[in-house]
Parts: C-alpha cells; sequence; structure tokens
C-alpha cells in the first residue's frame, strides 16, 4: 500500500491518526524500502529542526527590497540615457531593460528572479515554522489529554476515587509509575501517547522495549529508530515486574517510563502522603511538559521554552507562558481556604516533593520520588 511523503511526515511528527499511525506501522513490518524513506524522511525534519522555531522577517523587508530594485532600475535608464539618444520611443522608456545588452538583461533577469525568491522565502518560510510549530504544541495538548481522560477513568474505578498511588519506599517510588499503573490497567495505548512533540530530544528518546529471548519482562534502551525500523512496540513493565528488575534496567526504567511529561507526587493528608482524590478541581495540576531540572531550577524546554501545556484534574489543558509561569499569578486555594501562589513544579516549601496539604500540587519528571532520595 503505497503512502504519500505527506501521510508519513505526519506520522513522523505524531499529527497522524491512531488508525493511520498502526496500518504504517504493519507495512514497517514487511517493507524495507518503506523504512528506508521514512529513516530519510527523518533526516530531512531533523534538518529543519535545526532551525529556530520562531523567524520574523525585518519590518522593512519588502520596503527595503522594492528601493533597492527601483534604485538598480534607475542607475540602468541613467546609463542608457548617456548613451543612447535623447529621442526615445514611449515603450523605450517605459521599459529601460529592453535596451540593455543582451548580458545586462540576463544579470537584470537574474538579479530580479533571485530578489523575488528573496522576498517570497522570507515572508513564506516564517509562516510554515511557525504553523509546524503550534502543530507540535497541540499535538502535545492532545497527548495529555488523552492521558486526562485515561487518569480520570482511572479514579472513577478506584474505590476512594484516587488517582495512581506513587509509593514512597521501595522500586514503584518515582512519578513515571502513573504511567505503568494506567498500562496495567489498560489505560495506556502507547508510549507515543506520553510524547510531547515539541521537545527536541523526543524523536531521538530512548524508549522502553522488552529484550528479545529474556521471556521475564526485562527492559533495556533501545533507540526510536531501532524501534521503528523492527515495528516493536514500545511496552512498560508492570508494577509487580519492577520488583525484579535489576538496579540498572529499574534505573532506565523510572527514568523513561513517564515520556516527556511530569506527573503530581501526591499530597499530605492525615499526617501521610497519599495521591489526589479527583475532586474535578480545574485549578489541580496533575500532568504537564516535564522541565529539565538544574538543582533547585526549573528549565523548561518544551515549546522553544516558550511556555508548557498543563493537564488540570477536570481533565482540561492550559498553555501557560513562562512569564505567566514564573509569576505569582498562578493561584489555588490552601488548606486553610486562603489563596497562595503555587508553582506547579515545587511544594509550598519549594521542595521537588509530595504537596504538603491536600490543595498543594506538586509535579516532577518521571525519576523523581515523592519523598526525595
Amino acid at each position: 500500500m503505497p503512502f504519500s511523503d505527506e501521510e508519513l511526515i505526519a506520522f513522523l511528527l505524531g499529527d497522524a491518526s491512531s488508525e493511520a499511525a498502526r496500518i504504517i506501522r504493519l507495512h514497517l513490518e514487511a517493507d524495507a524500502d518503506l523504512v528506508a524513506r521514512l529513516s530519510q524522511l527523518r533526516l530531512l525534519l531533523g534538518h529543519i529542526d535545526s532551525l529556530a522555531d520562531h523567524y520574523e522577517p525585518p519590518t522593512d523587508l519588502v520596503a527595503s527590497t522594492m528601493a533597492r530594485v527601483d534604485a538598480i532600475e534607475a542607475e540602468d535608464a541613467r546609463q542608457i540615457g548617456e548613451s543612447a539618444p535623447r529621442a526615445r520611443t514611449t515603450s523605450a522608456m517605459l521599459s529601460p531593460a529592453a535596451e540593455l545588452p543582451r548580458s545586462r538583461r540576463m544579470l537584470w533577469d537574474s538579479t530580479a528572479l533571485v530578489v523575488s525568491l528573496t522576498v517570497i522565502c522570507c515572508l513564506v518560510l516564517p509562516a510554515l515554522l511557525q504553523a509546524r510549530f503550534e502543530s507540535r504544541r497541540v499535538q502535545c495538548s492532545d497527548n495529555l489529554r488523552l492521558s486526562g481522560y485515561a487518569l480520570i477513568d482511572y479514579a472513577l474505578r478506584a474505590p476512594d476515587q484516587r488517582f495512581p498511588r506513587i509509593a514512597t519506599v521501595g522500586p514503584a517510588a518515582f512519578a513515571g509509575a502513573y504511567a505503568i499503573h494506567l498500562n496495567d490497567a489498560g489505560l495506556l495505548d502507547s508510549m507515543h501517547q506520553l510524547q510531547c512533540p515539541s521537545l527536541p530530544q523526543s524523536g531521538n528518546r530512548f524508549l522502553l522495549s522488552p529484550l528479545v529471548g529474556k521471556g521475564r519482562g526485562t527492559f533495556t534502551r533501545v533507540s526510536a529508530e531501532a524501534n521503528l525500523e523492527n515495528g516493536a512496540l514500545c511496552s512498560l513493565p508492570s508494577v509487580t515486574q519492577l520488583d525484579s528488575l535489576p538496579r540498572t534496567e529499574l534505573d532506565v526504567c523510572r527514568l523513561l517510563a513517564g515520556g516527556d511529561y511530569a506527573y503530581c507526587l501526591g499530597v499530605i493528608e492525615g499526617e501521610r502522603p497519599v495521591p489526589p482524590r479527583n475532586a474535578g478541581r480545574s485549578n489541580f495540576a496533575i500532568m504537564a511538559d516535564a522541565p529539565v531540572i538544574r538543582g533547585t531550577v526549573e528549565d523548561i524546554q518544551a515549546h522553544g521554552g516558550t511556555g508548557i501545556n498543563l493537564l488540570y484534574e477536570d481533565g482540561h489543558v492550559q498553555f501557560l507562558s513562562t512569564a505567566k509561569l514564573f509569576s505569582t499569578e498562578l493561584l489555588t486555594s490552601s488548606e486553610s481556604g486562603s489563596t497562595v501562589a503555587d508553582y506547579p513544579f515545587r511544594n509550598t516549601r519549594g521542595q521537588h516533593q509530595v504537596g504538603l496539604h491536600p490543595q498543594d500540587a506538586s509535579l516532577a519528571p518521571s525519576n523523581y520520588a515523592p519523598l526525595g532520595e
């Protein structure tokens, strides 16, 4: 079954429908030419990614270009006037380039063509790059929204209406265990659902894939290209399998199981950490694009550093600019009923740990433990 380049590019960017992506993956298992085409397209997209996400032409680009063209026309007309008789036909005056020698006319035509192409590229390329940037932001938002539906479904099935529990000790004591709980419950479609296409490393991220022939659910690092070429679907260990994973494989699992997102580490109730109860709150974040944490500082890398997508308890996704994220405008209700600034990636003590009360959302990347290391 032939696929167009547009369909394959949409598949690589994560913009293809789930049915189209499924059909492409099926053909990858037996079509070496299709794998080669995807590799070439991925390389081409990589070159485009080397460009910045935002390109704005100078505000006076068109005016300055047209002024330059007028100057060239005036200079050519002056030179013609110096070498030609005073009397000219009206048509010659309207077309000074017609009196130029053939070589000069060719140079004129080439210059005009280059100028035209430059103007077109400077005006169209920024729009194309911005459209691609927006497409990736929306795809990331859609992935978060799908995960939100799964989390809400999980909470509705739970007797106490709570989200997945992150253990405070042991192999399952990491934020990315959310994904493992969802997978165990049959609510996670694939690891692609946990990827943010706007992150520069997302396409080359090391994913989890079962080791062939091991037979006991062990996991290792396998590149995204290897998974694609082998037609292998990324998978996760179960919660019970975490206990039997060797330390090195467990470290890889903790780092990568949550994909490109951050998860709520839980809250303190009755002096003990518990998963947040799903109360349908519109100001309590449960997932977000994961930042890169350097000490006590969060480096926002998703969407070119312009902002992040946040998934709230009621299932809606909101894009917050970086400026607003770091401002005090992001408010929520405190345990006492007053309002306090609630930065989503730290608790009220400024720690990358469990929230200190039921209204204190504290999110962290996959490998972070609720009580710290």
